[in-house]
């Protein structure tokens, strides 16, 4: 698990950025403008990006509603705005090339461009990378107790050993199935 969990404990987490505890990046491109995305952990943790879905350009979107999706194998991930305003831009390049999400994530991988509405203190709740840092370790340490307690739920009582026929399970997703997996990263990474 601690493998796993290795970017949460020790993320990679770039000055010029400002994040939320849903893990959403933002860049102030200019006044009340940002440039989002998803940082590495929830990449780390879900594997590749399949595909984005988008709303029309200039569409109004509130504080913590679904703005974007972004579809992995193990489910489809609702991409929340981080304050109320207008998307006035998306990463079209993602369409053709959805990877580009995990292989250039804070640069060609970008979701969406949020204008802030009107003159509201965008930035009031966005985290420092410092703030981020303590946010995830907290996060950390809530999904590895969440994985533990499904864990102890799905261990069979008796089951068939290497052995006998028995397979190794070489993941946490192996050991708790892609639906629960999925649903527990959500869940504890505040991702719904």
């Amino acid at each position: 698990m601690s493998a796993l969990l290795a970017p949460l404990y020790n993320p990679l987490l770039l000055p010029e950025l400002r994040y939320t505890q849903n893990h959403v990046w933002l860049r102030n491109e200019k006044e009340h403008t940002f440039v989002c995305g998803i940082d590495h952990i929830v990449l780390h943790l879900l594997g590749p990006v399949r595909g984005v879905a988008y709303p029309n350009a200039l569409t109004k979107t509130r504080h913590h509603a679904p703005c974007a999706w972004i579809v992995f194998e193990l489910g489809t991930l609702a991409f929340k705005a981080p304050f109320a305003g207008t998307v006035v831009a998306v990463n079209d390049s993602l369409k053709r090339w959805p990877n580009l999400v995990n292989t250039s994530p804070h640069s060609e991988g970008w979701i969406l461009c949020l204008q802030a509405e009107g003159d509201r203190n965008e930035t009031a709740n966005l985290l420092t990378p410092e703030q981020a840092s303590h946010t995830y370790h907290q996060q950390a340490d809530e999904f590895a107790a969440a994985c533990r307690q499904v864990m102890r739920r799905k261990l069979p009582a008796v089951g068939a050993t290497l052995h006998d026929g028995g397979r190794v399970i070489e993941s946490i997703e192996g050991m708790l199935g892609p639906a629960a997996y999925f649903d527990t990263v959500v869940r504890m990474l505040r991702l719904s």
